[in-house]
């Protein structure tokens, strides 16, 4: 499932600072109240540094475009997935702790 916001702060969010930990902290904010529905308000969900969690496994990524008061904000949240065809992945050697 890939989402994307595209904003003109000053216009649509002018609370939000344009930079990426703001952002980060604004679509947090966003989402945990549509989790809090769809999975109950003790679901584990919040951000870890860039990623999506529930508790401590990653279920969404994100990358951002900032162009003086406009920003994009794109997000891939894994919806589902097959066990076996994951473990054909391989972990990249630099990788956050928590993942």
């Amino acid at each position: 499932l890939f989402v994307s916001f595209i904003v003109d702060s000053k216009a649509l969010l002018p609370g939000v600072k344009v930079f990426p930990r703001e952002i980060m902290r604004w679509s947090e904010g966003f989402y945990t109240p549509i989790f809090a529905g769809l999975c109950g308000p003790d679901n584990g969900f919040h951000l870890e540094d860039t990623d999506y969690v529930f508790d401590e496994v990653k279920f969404g990524g994100n990358a951002q475009g900032i162009s003086g008061k406009r920003w994009v904000h794109h997000t891939s949240f894994l919806w589902d997935y097959d066990t076996t065809q994951m473990g054909y992945l391989s972990n990249p050697e630099k990788q956050p702790e928590y993942r």
